[in-house]
């Protein structure tokens, strides 16, 4: 028997989902929330006669420092102000502050000083026009005394609405940061009176602009350094274990001379002739495209030697030389450099051994007699893959430990890390793995040339 269920109105009813409701209320409440605010922002916006941007350490590409970061001790380093005139103006008063006030730890004795040429604090202006020309402004910059603080007071000639003024000034950070305290952080004001065409003038002070001063990278550069020289030394106990043959005599020589042509090509042919012309194209210097004829040499003593350490000792020898030729400051510290960007290179090489740059499939051999060799598998592409891991590996060691390690701990330089890896790391790794690529080929002809000599 079947049974029918009675009708029932209630049933054609159903009751609301309270959790979509309530995701619903949230969503709208953001939105409104979002909408308020923007017209509040715009209104504000309105009322306020100029927009501006600080930038403090300023550095343009293509190697920008670290917003908002110094390095403790660095020699000087750069303010950029950047404002953008909402209202006609006559003239304004620009106070630069060049003292801030230290707001972590709360009362260090913390502060900059003005950085100073001849006596008087160096500060450049600029006017940029609505169409985005910049032409500099002569200013006449005095230090003042304002609130206890000091500033640079430069007077700006009038401009029309739209129009900027781009101001860069330059401060001494500490050359300190007492035990105990793990960093500074210092506020910069700057205070502007503008003056209008009806005659009425506006005083206005800029939110402070924090900079963190923080300690050199000392443990990253013992890292690195101790990592590269521990890399080498296990290369070179390899090699009396027996498992490649140690650098000769003619190894040496020809470390040596090719060393010399890349110290020609970077400091005398390159940064003289080439270099300059070819970093006015855009991205050449990005991707390394100077670096050609040093890959090549390169390529070349890995090819006419075959065992793990030549790349790290060519360029170390290639710093050197360049330390005693005085192209570089003679420093020690940097000896760990060239090692550190070699070392990843020379364990591709020591996993290789003497079929590295070759078409043959050989890995982990101690001695490969060239019968041997002639007998392995081919895979032909496998040279220019052994170019190519070469120069990507000797490209990314090179530019990561500079801007990571190197340049912070020796230079007292902090850079931006987002721009630099995928603007500079990332395509000068591209760019040494190219050209090793391309090298491959040449330096063999060069190979059979000089062995029929």
């Amino acid at each position: 028997m079947i049974h029918v269920k009675k009708f029932d109105a209630s049933d054609l009813i159903r009751k609301p989902d309270l959790k979509a409701v309530l995701a619903l209320l949230v969503i709208f409440a953001f939105a409104m929330t979002f909408t308020v605010y923007n017209l509040y922002a715009q209104s504000i916006q309105e009322e306020v006669p100029i927009n501006y941007r600080i930038t403090a350490p300023y550095n343009p590409p293509p190697r920008p420092h670290k917003d908002g970061e110094v390095i403790v001790g660095r020699r000087y380093f750069t303010v950029r102000l950047y404002v953008i005139l909402s209202k006609n103006i006559t003239s304004m008063e620009a106070y630069l502050d060049v003292t801030g006030e230290c707001i972590y730890p709360e009362g260090a004795n913390a502060t900059f000083e003005p950085y100073l040429s001849g006596g008087v604090p160096r500060v450049s202006a600029y006017k940029v026009s609505l169409d985005g020309k910049s032409e500099e402004v002569n200013v006449s910059a005095s230090l003042i005394t304002l609130e206890g603080r000091k500033y640079i007071y430069i007077t700006l000639p009038g401009r029309l609405a739209g129009e900027a003024y781009d101001l860069y000034w330059q401060l001494v950070p500490p050359s300190e940061i007492p035990e105990g305290i793990d960093k500074y952080m210092i506020g910069l004001e700057v205070k502007f009176t503008l003056y209008y065409p009806d005659g009425t003038s506006e005083w206005l002070e800029i939110p402070p602009k924090i900079i963190n001063i923080i300690r050199p990278p000392v443990m990253n550069y013992i890292i690195v350094a101790t990592l590269a020289a521990a890399g080498f030394g296990l290369i070179i106990l390899a090699g009396f274990m027996g498992f490649f043959r140690l650098f000769s005599t003619l190894d040496l020589i020809i470390i040596a001379i090719i060393s010399a042509m890349q110290v020609i090509w970077v400091h005398v042919i390159g940064r003289l002739l080439v270099f300059p012309v070819l970093n006015r194209i855009p991205l050449t210097y990005n991707f390394a495209v100077g670096d050609f004829p040093y890959i090549l040499l390169l390529i070349l003593a890995v090819m006419l030697i075959r065992k793990p350490g030549t790349v790290s000792l060519t360029l170390f020898v290639y710093n050197l030389a360049s330390q005693i030729m005085g192209f570089y400051s003679f420093d020690p510290v940097w000896w760990a450099y060239p090692i550190a960007e070699g070392i990843v290179p020379d364990v591709w090489i020591l996993l290789r051994g003497e079929a590295v740059l070759t078409d043959k499939v050989v890995f982990l051999k101690r001695h490969v007699s060239a019968e041997k060799l002639e007998l392995a598998p081919k895979f032909g592409p496998l040279k220019y893959i052994d170019g190519f891991i070469i120069g990507f590996a000797r490209g990314f060691t090179m530019q990561y430990t500079l801007y990571v390690v190197f340049f912070p701990y020796l230079y007292r330089l902090s850079y931006s890390m987002g721009y630099v890896f995928w603007w500079l790391v990332i395509p000068w790794s591209i760019g040494n793995a190219i050209e090793a690529v391309i090298s491959v080929p040449m330096c063999e002809n060069i190979r059979k040339s000089a062995a029929t000599i």
